[in-house]
């Protein structure tokens, strides 16, 4: 039976990326070549790699080693604090520049498993983009894949702050107000948001889509441009990795430490 998404009745094809449990991406609808652009993304930027992979009626999955989307990792495959950013604004970047652009990020209850539901829409021809990702909680700013002159600009929203530089992010402090604040203490984070997406949009960012990571929400951003990306600072290949034929237990995470 023919998968309606992929129907040329309206001209148009839609296609959807889930993210399921706390380690694995659904695809539907997609073509299988985009399915395989996803895929060497995992395996080049996913330090743990692809565990395997499962085709169910069309629907594609595949299962990562760790947990990416519930910041928890086993000993084997250490992961850093932006790796699983750094993976989904490399997958929202290809799945553009291969033609499919991002309509809606929603919750259709089917699963209850289902983290994040994100709906694509195929386009003709777009013009190449560059991405970055931002976290905004615990009282600083991490921002991924971001070019020097955004990271100085929020940088510079917070002089006093605290700055922490690594090869594969940048964070900095944010203003914070004792705990016998706590309503102010929102809204001071809340206006620090609204600053940090300002400074983002006057250097020619746009937010693209939030995406579930570790309990909150991140950005994802993105503004034209002619500039090469970025190499991927995360090693791939490292031999601290379980073999292919040995399992990974399923992960349920409970509510209270999601």
């Amino acid at each position: 039976m023919e998968n309606p998404a992929n129907s040329n009745e309206t001209g148009e094809r839609y296609a959807s990326l889930s993210l399921y449990r706390g380690d694995r991406m659904r695809l539907l609808g997609f073509p299988l070549e985009i399915y395989q652009v996803v895929r060497d993304v995992v395996e080049s930027c996913w330090p743990g790699g692809v565990q395997r992979e499962k085709d169910q009626a069309g629907l594609k999955e595949i299962k990562l080693r760790g947990y990416p989307w519930h910041g928890l990792v086993p000993n084997w495959c250490p992961q850093d604090p932006a790796a699983s950013m750094w993976l989904m604004s490399r997958v929202l970047e290809r799945l553009f520049n291969a033609g499919w652009r991002l309509i809606q990020r929603t919750c259709l209850g089917w699963e209850l498993d289902d983290i994040d539901v994100f709906l694509f829409r195929e386009i003709d021809s777009p013009r190449p983009r560059e991405w970055m990702a931002v976290d905004i909680s615990l009282g600083r700013c991490m921002l991924v894949r971001a070019p020097a002159d955004i990271a100085r600009a929020v940088s510079d929203l917070f002089p006093t702050q605290e700055k922490i530089i690594q090869p594969t992010y940048y964070s900095i402090g944010l203003p914070c107000l004792p705990d016998s604040f706590k309503d102010k203490s929102t809204s001071l984070g809340m206006r620090c948001s609204f600053w940090i997406l300002k400074a983002a949009e006057e250097h020619g960012w746009s937010l693209y889509t939030a995406v579930k990571h570790r309990s909150v929400d991140s950005w994802h951003l993105c503004r034209e441009t002619t500039a090469p990306e970025l190499e991927n600072p995360f090693d791939t290949t490292s031999d601290n990795i379980i073999p292919d034929d040995e399992e990974s237990i399923d992960l349920i995470t409970p509510q209270s430490t999601v």
